[in-house]
């Protein structure tokens, strides 16, 4: 038996967090959805978790918070936290295919599969966090676990996404993503599975998902 003189593998550091970029929506009634309470309670929290976390985040919302200026934004960022409505595409209400569902945005503007994947990929984009309602559905038929709007970041150049699995409650999620941010280390350590397991861990306290849903419901796909 012969040993190879072979350098020993070396595994790069994962590339830092320095930009973010946040979009808050809460286009309520135009998109036939009912106005969120917390949006700004939860946005206030990651704005200021970045800000202590050394990474400098911008953020959209209002009249900027629209298709065109999220995708160009996102190609500019290393993390993107989205906050607002997840939805089925309006004109497929009652479709059973994550392929249609979206991010409602304002001006009655959205950002679905088909905007994420028909554009370049997103080359410095490393993390995403969509704090929203059904933005990572599974299809329980499909070997993958078929394809939403969370998983077409993955897609598109993201090394990893945080969504979610069913409707989660915004006042919950607020919870959530404030203690996410914390075991986090403000947002650079998002990409640590074992953050996102301590966040859950501790608020659960011992309580189950049936009893918590909207804690259980954040998953992390990494690729």
């Amino acid at each position: 038996m012969y040993a190879l003189d072979l350098p020993g593998e070396t595994v790069a550091e994962p590339r830092k967090m320095r930009s973010a970029l946040l979009v808050k929506a809460n286009p309520g009634r135009l998109h036939g959805t009912r106005p969120l309470a917390f949006v700004n309670t939860e946005a206030t929290h990651v704005l200021a978790a970045w800000t202590g976390a050394g990474i400098e985040g911008r953020s959209l919302e209002h009249t900027e918070a629209i298709r065109e200026r999220v995708l160009g934004a996102l190609r500019e960022v290393d993390l993107f936290h989205f906050v607002g409505h997840g939805a089925t595409r309006r004109e497929l209400r009652g479709s059973n295919d994550r392929w249609d569902t979206e991010l409602l945005l304002e001006e009655g503007s959205s950002l679905s599969v088909e905007d994420i994947l028909s554009g370049e990929p997103f080359q410095g984009l490393r993390g995403v966090v969509l704090s929203a309602c059904e933005t990572a559905l599974v299809e329980p038929m499909a070997r993958s676990g078929g394809l939403s709007i969370g998983h077409s970041f993955l897609l598109r150049g993201a090394e990893f996404v945080i969504a979610t699995s069913r409707s989660i409650e915004d006042a919950e999620a607020v919870r959530f993503v404030e203690t996410l941010y914390e075991r986090a280390a403000g947002g650079k350590n998002l990409g640590d599975p074992a953050s996102l397991a301590k966040t859950q861990r501790d608020l659960l306290g011992g309580q189950s998902c049936h009893a918590r849903p909207t804690v259980c419901a954040y998953r992390m796909w990494v690729q």
